[in-house]
């Protein structure tokens, strides 16, 4: 055989991928060509899918165009075998959230390469309702996905933390709102965090003003000179580490009224952050 030349059989087979004929190097370059830019396409799956993955926080899972769940491993602490895992995403949802998870999904099948945000309930095996929060992006045009990606989060005790604590709120204004007494607290910036009910019927009936959290404490558009300075050095007194107790008199209509107040130091960890007054 002449170097230089091809077997029958192979020179029929070089035809370049638009059916025409083409030379030994062009057949290569061609080759090597498309070869290069599946492999670019490659690069670029596997850096988007990266990102996707380093945004994630509990973990990720995917989401095909019939609803089922096409990985599992991330959903596995949740109790449940692979077999359960691939049924329809739609069985592990909350019965109350069906209809909104449902129109969120059809909403993110119509809207390529974009991404929202959604928080919803999610079946443990053990029956417990877990609240995830998830980042979902449209990804069924990339090769080798073909799917919704959710970037989830668990929040279900951030969740429980946040209702504890406004419970406790409630109910320490609930306590705070049932006595006569004034109470109110201040920041380092001599600016009210929160009273109750009565200290704000006090500043109303003595302003005119209906007084909220944020608001200056020391505000000459309201108070007397005097007793600006009095409660300036009050407040500046507790705030420099000082727990005392003062006495007030007041003249009205009824008499004389007599007032005691104590200021307490508000500290975290060893800073002063403001000053509670009861």
């Amino acid at each position: 055989m002449n170097h230089h030349q091809l077997p029958n059989e192979l020179a029929s087979q070089l035809k370049s991928f638009d059916g025409t004929m083409a030379s030994l190097d062009n057949f290569i370059k061609e080759v090597s060509d498309r070869l290069k830019r599946k492999r670019e396409l490659i690069a670029g799956f596997e850096t988007r899918l990266r990102k996707l993955l380093e945004q994630s926080h509990d973990g990720v899972f995917l989401l095909d165009k019939e609803w089922k769940i096409t990985n599992v491993t991330s959903l596995k602490n949740y109790g449940y075998a692979d077999e359960e895992l691939f049924s329809n995403a739609i069985q592990l949802g909350h019965p109350e959230e069906a209809g909104k998870m449902k129109e969120f999904v059809q909403d993110m099948f119509d809207s390529k390469g974009i991404t929202k945000q959604i928080t919803c309930r999610l079946q443990a095996k053990s029956g417990e309702w877990r609240w995830i929060r998830s980042n979902v992006t449209n990804l069924l045009d990339e090769p080798g996905i073909d799917a919704l990606v959710f970037n989830y989060e668990d929040i279900t005790e951030e969740l429980k933390l946040k209702r504890e604590r406004e419970l406790e709120r409630k109910n320490r204004d609930a306590l705070i709102n049932s006595t006569p007494d004034l109470m109110w607290s201040l920041d380092e910036n001599m600016r009210l965090v929160t009273c109750n009910e009565a200290f704000r019927k006090r500043i109303k009936a003595t302003t005119g003003m209906y007084i909220k959290g944020g608001q200056m404490l020391i505000d000459r558009s309201r108070y007397s000179d005097d007793k600006l300075k009095k409660w300036e050095e009050r407040y500046r007194r507790a705030l420099g580490g000082e727990a005392f107790t003062v006495e007030d008199f007041y003249s009205n209509n009824s008499g004389v009224t007599w007032e005691e107040t104590r200021l307490n130091p508000i500290y975290e960890e060893d800073m002063i952050i403001g000053v509670s007054c009861f």
